[in-house]
C-alpha cells in the first residue's frame, strides 16, 4: 500500500506534464484536457494490471518517447484533416484515440504471437539513440513554452532573425522556469527522498503569484485552467463517444492508412520500453516473468485508457523501484497507486487549475534531460583507446546513435524508428550468424587442469554433474542474453550449483546482455547455485561494465577449478583438506607395506616452503622428486619481462618433478608454492643408493610414479575428446 502511494506522489506531476506534451498541438484551451489525459492514462494502466499481470510490481503510465511521438501524431493528424477541409478538434480527438486503440491492438498483437520478443534483438546503440533524439525532440517542444515565444515558433527562427528573436524572449518568465530547473536539480542531488517535481511546482506557484504583488509589470504565462471533471459522471472523462463515428473514418480511409505507420513505430517502443523494464524489475523479485503475458496486460491498459481519454505509456523503472523499495510486493500496490491518484485528482482539482503551466514546462525539461543516454557520452573516449577493436566498436556505435539522432530531428520521430528497426535488422543478421551457446560440458567429462588426488577425482566423478560449463560465442545482447538467461533459469533447477559462462568466443556485447547477466547472477543465487564467470580480463570493457567482485576468472581453468574446489569441500571437511597427509595416502605410494615406509623415510628429507616461493626453476638440473602432503603448488612457464605463465596445479596426495628425475633432462618448467605446503624430497642419489640397498623398494616406488603418469595421461586424452567434439 505505501509503495504504491509513495509511487503515485511521485508519478502525478509528471504525468501531468506528459498528458499536457501529448496535446500541445491542439492549443492552449487543450492544455487542462492533457493534465487530465495523463492523470487517466496512470490510473487505467495500473488499474488494468493489477488484475492480470506478468510482473506483479511492474508500474505503468506515460513515459517520455511515446509522449512525443503521440504529439506528433497530433500533427500529422491535423494537417491530414485540414488538408481535406474536415479540421475540428473534435475531429482530431476521433482520430487521436483512434490512434490510441490501433497501438493496443498492435500491442496485443503483439503479446499474442510472441512478436514482442524481435524488439529484444534491437541493438542497444539504436535504443540509446531513440531515446537521445525523443530527448532532444521533447527540449525543442519546449523551448516556446519556456521563453515565452510566439506561437508555432521555430528553432530556426532564432539564426535567421537573431535580433528579433531576442526581443520576443520574455525574460522574467525564462528566469523563473530556470529558477524552477535548477530547484528540480538540487532536489534530485540533494534531497532525492523528497519529490522533486512537487517541490518545483510548490515553488513555481509561490514565485508566481509573489512576483506580481512587487512587480505587477511582469507577465508569467498562464495556468492550467478549469478542469472538466466529474466524480459522478463518467462522460466527462470519457471519449469513447468520437470513436462511434464511422462516417467519418469512412471519409478519411487515406488518414486511417497513414495513422497504421506511427501507430506500429508507438507499439515498438512501447513494448520494447516494457521488456527493458519486465527484465529489470524481475532482478528486484528474484523471479522471472512472461514478457508476453506483460505485454498483453499493458495492450488491455493501454485499450482502456484510449477508451477513457487516456494515451498510451508503458511500465518505468523508476516508479516500480521506488514502489519496491518502500513496501511493494505484490500487485495490490498498483491498485493503491492509481486509487491514490484519483484522491489527489480530486483533492487537488480546487487548486490544479492555478498552477502555472511554467511548472510543468520546467518539469518536462528535466525530465528531457534526464532520459539522455550517458552510455552515448561514454563512448567517445573509446574512439582514442589503444585498441583497434574497442576504438573500431567505439566509432560504429557512434555512427548508429547518430544516425538514428539525426534521422529523428530531420525526418521525424516515425521515420527515425524505422531507420532504427532497419539497422536493427541489418545487424542482427550479422550478429545472430552463430548461436550464443558455442558448447556446454558437465563437470564430469570436463576437468580443470589441477591434478588431485583419487579420492577428490572420485568425488569429481560422483558429483561433477553440479558443475556446467556453457562456453559462449558470438554477440552478447539483450536478444541472445535472454535466452541464455532462460536456459540457465531451467537447468538451476536440475541440482547444478556452479555455472561457469565462458566468454573466450564472445566479439560483442552491449550494455542491455550484460544486465540480463546480472540478473542471472541473482537467479542462480535465488535457486541455490553460482555463476561463475571465465575468460574475462581484469579491467577489460566487459569486466568494467559487469563490475562484479567476485566468481569471475581470467581463465576457464581457473574458473573450473575453483568450483571443483567448492564441489570438493562439500563432500570432505575442511580439516581433513588442511590436514598434512601421511605418506601412505598418497597414490604414488598406497600399495607400500609399514616396512617399506620405515625404509623409505630414511632417504626422505622434510621441506616446508612459505608461499610464492619457488622450489624449482625452469631449466635447472633435475635432481630430485618430491612427495607433495600437504597445500598445493603451480607448475609455470616462463615468459618475457619476467612474467609467469600457470600451466596446471598440483594438490596435496600428488608428485612432482619426476620427469627430469626419470630422462636426466633440465626442468621443462618450474614449481612454485601457491599456498604453505610440506613435501618430501627424494634427490638422484638418495634414490639410486635405495635401489643398490632395496632394489624391490625402488622397483615399487618406480611403479607407483608410473601409476601416476598414467593417470594424467587418462585424464588429458579424456579432456582432448571432450574439446575435439
Amino acid at each position: 500500500m505505501v509503495g504504491g502511494i509513495n509511487a503515485s506522489i511521485v508519478s502525478f506531476p509528471k504525468c501531468v506534464a506528459y498528458g499536457a506534451l501529448v496535446f500541445a498541438p491542439l492549443g492552449p484551451e487543450y492544455y487542462s484536457f492533457g493534465v487530465l489525459s495523463g492523470v487517466i492514462s496512470y490510473v487505467m494502466v495500473n488499474l488494468v494490471t493489477t488484475f492480470y499481470y506478468g510482473n506483479k510490481i511492474l508500474s505503468g503510465g506515460p513515459s517520455s518517447l511515446p509522449s512525443i511521438m503521440l504529439a506528433s501524431s497530433l500533427v500529422l493528424i491535423i494537417n491530414a484533416l485540414s488538408a481535406a477541409g474536415n479540421l475540428s478538434n473534435e475531429n482530431v480527438l476521433a482520430f487521436f484515440f483512434l490512434l490510441v486503440l490501433m497501438v493496443s491492438f498492435i500491442q496485443l498483437i503483439f503479446g499474442l504471437f510472441r512478436v514482442g520478443e524481435l524488439t529484444k534483438y534491437i541493438p542497444y546503440p539504436v535504443i540509446s539513440g531513440i531515446a537521445n533524439g525523443g530527448a532532444l525532440l521533447i527540449l525543442n517542444s519546449q523551448i516556446e513554452s519556456f521563453l515565452g515565444l510566439p506561437s508555432r515558433f521555430h528553432i530556426r527562427s532564432a539564426f535567421s532573425g537573431y535580433g528579433a528573436f531576442l526581443e520576443d524572449i520574455n525574460v522574467p518568465l525564462a528566469v523563473m522556469g530556470a529558477a524552477i530547473v535548477m530547484v528540480l536539480i538540487l532536489c534530485r542531488k540533494y534531497f532525492n527522498k523528497i519529490p522533486g517535481p512537487l517541490v518545483g511546482i510548490v515553488f513555481g506557484s509561490i514565485v508566481f503569484y509573489a512576483v506580481p504583488l512587487f512587480s505587477p509589470g511582469y507577465y508569467l504565462g498562464d495556468t492550467i485552467g478549469d478542469i472538466p471533471i466529474s466524480i459522478w459522471d463518467i462522460s466527462s472523462i470519457s471519449r469513447a463517444d468520437l470513436l462511434f463515428t464511422p462516417q467519418l473514418f469512412l471519409a478519411n480511409i487515406p488518414l486511417c492508412r497513414q495513422l497504421l505507420g506511427p501507430a506500429v513505430s508507438i507499439a515498438v517502443v512501447i513494448t520494447l520500453n516494457c521488456l527493458l523494464t519486465q527484465s529489470a524489475s524481475d532482478s528486484l523479485l528474484y523471479s522471472r516473468s512472461k514478457s508476453s503475458r506483460e505485454i498483453i496486460a499493458q495492450s488491455m491498459g493501454n485499450m482502456a485508457c484510449g477508451i477513457l481519454g487516456g494515451f498510451p505509456g508503458n511500465p518505468s523503472f523508476s516508479r516500480t523501484f521506488l514502489s519496491y523499495k518502500t513496501g511493494a510486493t505484490n500487485s495490490l500496490s498498483k491498485l493503491f497507486s492509481a486509487l491514490a491518484t484519483i484522491v489527489i485528482v480530486l483533492l487537488l482539482k480546487p487548486l490544479l487549475p492555478l498552477i502555472p503551466k511554467i511548472c510543468f514546462t520546467a518539469i518536462i525539461i528535466m525530465l528531457a534531460f534526464s532520459r539522455f543516454d550517458k552510455w552515448f557520452l561514454k563512448l567517445f573516449p573509446k574512439i582514442f583507446s589503444k585498441s583497434r577493436y574497442y576504438r573500431n566498436k567505439g566509432l560504429l556505435n557512434i555512427l548508429i546513435v547518430m544516425i538514428v539522432i539525426i534521422s529523428m530531428i530531420i525526418f521525424g520521430v516515425f521515420q527515425a524508428v524505422g531507420i532504427g528497426i532497419l539497422i536493427s535488422v541489418l545487424l542482427f543478421v550479422v550478429r545472430m550468424g552463430k548461436t550464443i551457446i558455442r558448447r556446454q560440458y558437465s563437470g564430469t567429462r570436463m576437468r580443470s587442469n589441477v591434478e588431485r588426488p583419487m579420492r577428490e577425482i572420485e568425488i569429481l566423478k560422483k558429483c561433477g554433474s553440479r558443475i556446467r560449463i556453457l562456453e559462449l560465442e558470438g554477440s552478447l545482447f539483450f536478444g541472445s542474453s535472454d535466452r541464455l538467461n532462460g536456459y540457465v533459469h531451467d537447468i538451476v533447477t536440475k541440482k547444478v550449483s556452479y555455472i561457469i559462462l565462458d566468454f573466450k568466443h564472445v566479439s560483442d556485447f552491449d550494455l542491455s546482455g550484460t544486465n540480463v547477466i546480472r540478473n542471472m547472477i541473482k537467479t542462480c543465487y535465488r535457486n541455490n547455485a553460482i555463476l561463475i564467470l571465465s575468460s574475462v580480463r581484469r579491467n577489460s570493457e566487459l569486466d568494467q561494465i559487469l563490475d562484479l567482485k567476485e566468481n569471475v576468472f581470467e581463465s576457464l581453468e581457473d574458473a573450473l577449478a575453483w568450483a571443483e574446489d567448492q564441489l570438493i569441500r562439500g563432500q570432505v571437511s575442511e580439516e581433513e583438506l588442511e590436514e598434512e597427509l601421511p605418506l601412505a595416502k598418497l597414490d604414488a605410494l598406497d600399495h607400500l607395506k609399514k616396512g617399506d615406509f620405515e625404509i623409505l623415510s630414511r632417504y626422505l628429507e622434510r621441506i616446508e616452503f612459505q608461499r610464492e616461493r619457488i622450489i624449482f626453476s625452469e631449466n635447472a638440473p633435475g635432481d630430485a622428486i618430491y612427495f607433495l602432503v600437504r597445500g598445493r603448488a603451480n607448475i609455470f612457464k616462463k615468459l618475457s619481462g619476467g612474467r609467469r605463465k600457470r600451466l596446471s596445479t598440483i594438490s596435496q596426495g600428488t608428485v612432482f618433478g619426476e620427469m627430469a628425475l626419470i630422462d636426466g633432462e633440465p626442468r621443462s618448467a618450474g614449481v612454485i608454492s601457491a599456498t604453505q605446503i610440506v613435501c618430501y624430497r627424494l634427490d638422484k642419489s638418495r634414490l639410486e643408493n635405495l635401489s643398490k640397498r632395496h632394489p624391490d623398494l625402488a622397483i615399487k616406488i618406480l611403479t607407483g610414479i608410473g601409476k601416476e603418469l598414467s593417470k594424467r595421461m587418462r585424464i588429458s586424452i579424456a579432456m582432448n575428446t571432450v574439446l575435439q567434439r
